[in-house]
């Protein structure tokens, strides 16, 4: 919601999906409350194996393949099943248009997180999604008032000619 909220302003469209529909729901207010005409909100886990997408959903992602200029996956990919995060990159890399961004940060691997990024994981997510690397580094994150500060990796590529 914060990041539709900062993005509504500048951009013609905003499409968020959330795999919580409580996330959603909140959303969903503030698009109303706010009288957000450009934002539209769906549940749904994009590529999950096994999982139908509503038809809300399918019909959305079906309308914007190869259309979009960016794609926000804050602490996102991070959560996606491994099973599920081929198919799911592979669809978001579907869905941008040629020079289109995809924007995503996530925690950095570490001891604690095993699982978590480091560039040989950012390259692989980008070649499984058709997109050349742009800019991958760990940064450090302002969690929000109170909340103090984590490093986590942000990473920028994009949907080059010739790439799915």
């Amino acid at each position: 919601g914060l990041l539709a909220e900062r993005l509504r302003s500048s951009a013609s469209e905003v499409v968020c999906v959330d795999a919580a529909p409580r996330m959603v729901s909140k959303l969903r207010e503030k698009i109303k409350v706010g009288r957000w005409t450009n934002v539209r909100a769906y549940s749904g886990a994009i590529g999950a194996k096994g999982g139908a997408l509503s038809p809300d959903l399918s019909e959305e992602l079906r309308r914007l393949r190869g259309r979009v200029d960016l794609i926000c996956a804050s602490s996102v990919l991070g959560f996606v099943p491994k099973a599920d995060l081929p198919t799911t990159v592979r669809v978001l890399g579907e869905l941008l248009k040629e020079g289109g961004l995809l924007c995503h940060s996530d925690w950095p691997k570490t001891s604690k997180h095993p699982d978590g990024f480091c560039q040989a994981r950012c390259d692989e997510i980008y070649q499984m999604a058709g997109l050349a690397q742009e800019r991958t580094e760990e940064v450090e994150f302002d969690m929000g008032e109170g909340m103090g500060k984590a490093q986590v990796i942000f990473g920028v590529a994009r949907k080059v000619s010739g790439k799915t």
